[in-house]
């Protein structure tokens, strides 16, 4: 989709250009390739001058999750998670620094307790100090920035126009079968479920996601909801439908959702700081086959 460009996109566009020149700066002739421990440095340094607050390790998820972050980087990679497949593509592009925008190691503080002697956590972490990879955590921070890169990248995916998870989408009156086919083809994906009428119109969509609590109160009729837990929140919709509220949820993996923000508008955002090394974005394999 091509929606047409807001006064908001483009003022979001803004701060890359502005940041090239900063960039350059630090990409004076004969400079070192930096480390990745410097590199976090200028991207904080960034975020300070957006007005974000950079919280200490211990108050954040975002922090270096394996590999040795005083060692020069070859290249950044920027993408929505760090799966082996992901290291490997990075290793073999010549990216050392993967910055991921969520866990390495299964746990949302990449917390490693009790996971010591598990072989595809020996074997991945292995992978990463032997090839001198580092990784770097970028979650928290990038949700800070206003507006939301990640969300921002998925509304542009829809053709939609949103500043936060809170907004209600008001959209042209459409059958539920019909907006689950345009999810689908926005998305490049078939890995899309719903609960409802497909035939039952709908007109406020409202985005959501992990905690089903989000739910209350909105005024909504069908809520496009990333990574759905199968135990409770398909559930509540189905009972909503059996005690005649008129609610309906069209549900995506994660990544769908997210990593629209960690491919073009990361990497164009890190590149103009870190001139001196390629930054590339690399996408997420889908999680599920569909068969």
């Amino acid at each position: 989709m091509n929606p047409e460009i807001s006064r908001r996109c483009f003022a979001a566009g803004l701060p890359v250009a502005a940041l090239a020149v900063q960039g350059a700066a630090f990409a004076a002739p004969g400079n070192a390739a930096p480390t990745a421990r410097e590199v976090i440095g200028r991207l904080h340094g960034q975020l300070r001058a957006e007005g974000i607050t950079v919280l200490p390790e211990g108050k954040t998820a975002d922090k270096f999750v394996a590999g040795n972050p005083d060692l020069p980087v070859r290249g950044i990679a920027t993408t929505f998670m760090s799966t082996f497949d992901t290291l490997r593509r990075a290793n073999e592009a010549g990216l050392s620094l993967i910055i991921s925008h969520e866990p390495t190691f299964w746990h949302h503080q990449d917390s490693v307790e009790g996971l010591a002697g598990d072989p595809t956590y020996e074997l991945k972490k292995r992978y990463a100090e032997e090839n001198g990879l580092t990784i770097w955590r970028f979650h928290d921070h990038w949700h800070m920035r206003k507006p939301d890169p990640i969300l921002s990248a998925f509304m542009r995916k829809l053709g939609l126009d949103a500043d936060s998870f809170d907004d209600t989408v008001e959209l042209p009156s459409m059958r539920l079968g019909d907006l689950v086919r345009k999810v689908q083809t926005a998305l490049d994906t078939p890995n899309v479920r719903f609960w409802g009428d497909p035939d039952r119109m709908v007109q406020r969509m409202r985005v959501s996601g992990h905690l089903l609590r989000q739910i209350a109160g909105q005024n909504a009729d069908v809520f496009l909801w990333l990574e759905p837990k199968e135990f409770n929140t398909f559930e509540y919709f189905r009972d909503a439908g059996e005690l005649g509220v008129d609610r309906c949820i069209i549900g995506t993996t994660h990544e769908l959702v997210e990593e629209w923000g960690m491919l073009a508008p990361c990497a164009d955002w890190v590149r103009a700081l870190v001139p001196e090394v390629p930054v590339k974005p690399l996408r997420t394999a889908e999680l599920y086959w569909t068969v």
